[in-house]
């Protein structure tokens, strides 16, 4: 009989030897699934996608970087999808920090009184009226939301009464 497609009861066909010495053909592993791993990967994606909001970058960054310390094991490499994880959250991170910082340093600039021709021309060569306008309406908007008390308190933080 014949020992292809499972003929012959499943045995080795006639005349055929076991290999010399013991040794036996194991089949190779394929690497084990790394939930975390994984996780980090999605999440490091995510945070790259999040940049539009600014604000979820940071933590879903963070908590990818996380995944992909959780994900290392020791004695063995670092899996594809934790580095993939790890390189988008930090990218997405540094990007979101950097447009924060900058925001920041806007804010501080659009306070300082000696600082506000510059800033009023730059609106007014971008919006068509200039910073105090565009804070007046900002703060009409506030007071017909909130009331008087908000609209005061940050009116008095732009220098505008």
């Amino acid at each position: 009989m014949d020992s292809r497609n499972g003929q012959n009861g499943g045995y080795p066909p006639e005349g055929w030897q076991q290999p010399q010495g013991g040794y036996y053909y194991q089949p190779c592993r394929s690497e084990q699934k790394n939930a975390f791993a994984t996780a980090a990967m999605i999440l490091g994606i995510i945070s790259l996608c999040s940049l539009i909001t600014i604000y979820l970058a940071l933590p879903i960054g963070a908590l990818s970087i996380l995944f992909v310390i959780l994900s290392r094991r020791r004695g063995s490499r670092m899996a594809t999808q934790a580095l993939i994880g790890l390189s988008t959250s930090l990218t997405s991170m540094i990007i979101s920090g950097f447009i924060l910082i900058t925001s920041a340093i806007f804010f501080i600039q659009a306070i300082n009184p000696e600082n506000r021709d510059s800033i009023n021309l730059l609106f007014e060569s971008s919006y068509g009226y200039d910073f105090n306008e565009y804070m007046q309406n900002y703060l009409d908007k506030i007071e017909q939301t909130y009331g008087k008390d908000a609209s005061d308190s940050i009116g008095r933080l732009f220098g505008i009464e």
